[in-house]
């Protein structure tokens, strides 16, 4: 399995400690690193072995029990969920593993809701342009049980970059792509990284 984090901006991680909240098992410990900018990391490993844990932690999903994640000079394990969920809005992108798409909304309203949440507008153009780069022109009517689970999967990398956000974090982001796909979206997620600011 791999785990795609697109940077833009600096981050450090330091983590003494994270406790699973169910049973006390130490799923991370005495881990530190740092990505610089413009970097593509993956991070594999064996199942079970915190890899989805350490992502939801670098994103603030989730919290360590000691520790730190520094995001440009800022430790966003001491802001608040007000603060941390405005820093996601505005650093982030993410690829679920299970899409978390919104049943209800078609492809198209899935693909711009972050964009309306952040900026309460849709760069138009941007938009034409994600949903033409990931093959989605003729889907946009399309409800999430409509569509095949690579299909999804497009959708949510398109919601992902629709905010040209600073990070991404995705979770298994081509996990349900055919070859050509994924070949097609890993290129184009290195592409971003290397040219966005």
């Amino acid at each position: 399995m791999i785990y795609i984090i697109i940077i833009i901006n600096n981050f450090e991680v330091f983590l003494e400690n994270y406790e699973n909240k169910y049973v006390k098992t130490e799923v991370l410990k005495d881990l530190n690193f740092k990505i610089d900018d413009k970097s593509i990391v993956a991070i594999t490993g064996a199942s079970g072995s915190g890899k989805t844990t350490l992502l939801n932690i670098m994103c603030g999903l989730d919290v360590p029990t000691s520790g730190s994640i520094i995001y440009d000079g800022v430790d966003i394990t001491k802001l608040s969920k007000r603060k941390l969920a405005k820093f996601r809005l505005n650093n982030c992108g993410f690829v679920f593993q299970d899409f978390c798409l919104v049943s209800t909304l078609s492809v198209r309203e899935n693909v711009k809701i972050a964009a309306l949440g952040k900026d309460k507008k849709v760069d138009e153009k941007w938009y034409e342009e994600v949903i033409e780069l990931l093959g989605l022109n003729d889907r946009v009517d399309y409800f999430p049980h409509q569509l095949s689970g690579g299909e999804k999967q497009r959708v949510a990398i398109a919601r992902a970059i629709m905010t040209k956000p600073k990070v991404i974090f995705a979770d298994e982001p081509t996990g349900n792509l055919d070859s050509e796909n994924t070949i097609r979206i890993m290129n184009y997620l290195e592409r971003y990284a290397r040219e966005n600011e």
